[in-house]
């Protein structure tokens, strides 16, 4: 029979930084570089608006309003698939099911806004010059030359 004894050995790691598990702080780093990247892309995107005269506005008044509503419906199913995480660690099967069904409603509701939006913006004549027109769908917005009027490349790739 092998002899088999605990030895006490020190610990052999390091304390954690700040007095926080290394998960939290790895996940800390990545909504900063998250973060940092975001920031990067929109800055990215109001220079370019910024820097062309004629750039178009497809959101107006309505837009806004709409896609106000969809982020509430986004944040609002966050919170309620929390409030159900939180149900199904006290083990409250009812509570959990409800918010679950929250959760559902929210995410329906921002799918069938979002639907909305896009089919707002097709019927005005915005698309992808990829995709087929809509036959019998002349375009009479401020989208219909789009493409021809507002640069798709910066300057530097057009030469």
């Amino acid at each position: 029979m092998a002899d088999s004894a605990v030895h006490d050995i020190p610990s052999v790691y390091e304390p954690s930084l700040f007095g926080t598990y290394s998960k939290k702080i790895g996940m800390w780093l990545f909504l900063l570089s998250d973060s940092l990247t975001f920031g990067a892309l929109l800055y990215a995107y109001s220079y370019g608006r910024i820097s062309t005269a004629n750039w178009p506005t497809p959101f107006h008044s309505a837009s806004i309003v709409n896609a106000t509503i969809m982020t509430a419906f986004l944040l609002t199913s966050s919170l309620t698939m929390v409030m159900a995480v939180r149900a199904s660690v006290h083990g409250d099967a009812k509570w959990q099911r409800l918010w679950l069904l929250a959760t559902m409603v929210c995410g329906t509701g921002f799918i069938v806004l979002h639907g909305r939006e896009w089919s707002n913006l097709i019927s005005e004549g915005l698309s992808l010059p990829m995709f087929p027109k809509v036959p019998g769908q002349e375009a009479v917005s401020e989208f219909a030359d789009v493409s021809k009027t507002v640069p798709q490349l910066p300057p530097r790739f057009l030469a």
